[in-house]
């Protein structure tokens, strides 16, 4: 990274990682034994490759499932591969992301193996993620709710049959999020 007379900054150099993990347990999620490389050139980030194999690290209660992941050699060799890139000074990305039989979810009351394309384009504050992903397999224990599911209270529900409100400047969210996903449960 170098300063300019201006005050700005240009960038140069190459980044790569090995054995990387990404994990929230608590969630499920266990990314592990990622390979990165990327570059960084007058301050665009480039993702050339994130790879993270298929790790199968927990067994799902259910038994059906279990026994897919478990017997089923198309249940195997699933991965996780993103490139895209990020531009600093902008605030504009674009990334893509390939799934393939990989396990998104990992515990023993919910898991999810999906395959499927994921793109997230950013020109910040307004971020747009569309794609397409199919659950090859899947399984949630609804008995740890202990009752009737419900949605959190920062999760508004607007129907097509809704009034269209249009938003006031109090109403603005620093991010605008729009989510266009097509999740087939097979």
């Amino acid at each position: 990274v170098q300063s300019t007379p201006r005050g700005g900054f240009t960038t140069q150099g190459e980044i790569t990682g090995h054995h990387l993990k990404i994990t929230r347990l608590d969630d499920g999620v266990r990314l592990l034994d990622g390979e990165l490389k990327a570059n960084v050139n007058n301050n665009r980030f480039t993702v050339e490759r994130l790879y993270f194999p298929a790790q199968l690290r927990v067994e799902p209660k259910e038994w059906r499932t279990a026994t897919w992941i478990r017997e089923d050699d198309d249940a195997k060799n699933g991965s996780l591969l993103l490139d895209g890139y990020w531009d600093l000074e902008d605030s504009t990305g674009d990334f893509a992301v390939k799934l393939h039989r990989y396990p998104i979810l990992q515990r023993a009351d919910r898991y999810a193996m999906v395959t499927g394309d994921l793109q997230m384009k950013a020109l910040l504050p307004q971020i747009a993620l569309t794609g397409k992903i199919t659950a090859d397999a899947g399984w949630f224990n609804l008995d740890m709710l202990g009752g009737i599911p419900t949605v959190d209270g920062d999760v508004v529900i607007i129907r097509s049959t809704d009034p269209v409100k249009e938003p006031s400047a109090e109403d603005a969210d620093p991010i605008n999020m729009t989510l266009d996903i097509d999740v087939d449960l097979g």
